[in-house]
Formats: structure tokens, sequence, C-alpha cells
């Protein structure tokens, strides 16, 4: 019986290594969405939307939400308008905030 060539474990796939900051163990967003030949925004959207669902219980609440319902504290902006004008960021701190039991 021919020997079989032991294969070694690996903990990544080649696409999660090519993701990767070079030198760490974090995903680089801009690596993440260069792969998938989409734009920044567009994926920090995914997890706005995904994080705002997760607190409505509905995705379509959580789109609903997204591009209609003001955000007091940002100006009565909504997360669409803010995530446009580069402040994704703060609206992921805002949903943050209101997982950690602030109210809005």
């Amino acid at each position: 019986m021919p020997a079989v060539a032991k294969r070694q474990p690996t903990l990544l796939s080649p696409f999660g290594a090519s993701v990767m900051e070079p030198g760490t163990s974090r995903i680089s967003p801009q690596r993440f969405a260069e792969r998938l030949r989409i734009s920044q925004s567009t994926l920090e959207i995914v997890g706005i939307i995904s994080t705002a669902a997760r607190l409505t219980g509905d995705t379509e609440k959580a789109f609903y939400w997204f591009r209609n319902e003001p955000i007091c504290d940002y100006n009565d902006k909504t997360a669409e308008e803010l995530v446009t004008e580069g402040h994704a960021r703060a609206v992921k701190m805002y949903l943050d905030d209101l997982e950690n039991g602030a109210t809005g």
C-alpha cells in the first residue's frame, strides 16, 4: 500500500489569508472589500444593517430604519445620510450604544 502524505492542517483558506492584515490575526476591511469587489462603504452598510436587524428583530424594519428614521443625536440625519457623508463609524457606535441599553 503506498504511503499517504500527511496533509498539514491549515487554519485559513487562501481567501481568509488574503484578507488578513499583514502580520496580524485581524481581517482588513479594505482587503475584504477589494476581494469582494465592493466599496468599503457597502461593506460598512452590511454590518450596520445586520446590527439593526438584530435590534429590531426584522431585516425589513432594519432597512426602513436605515433609510428613513432620523437620528436625533446626529442632527436628525438618517443612518443612510450619515454613511453617505462618511460617518459609518458614528452609526455603528450609536447602534452599539442601543445594544448596550441606551434608549436612543
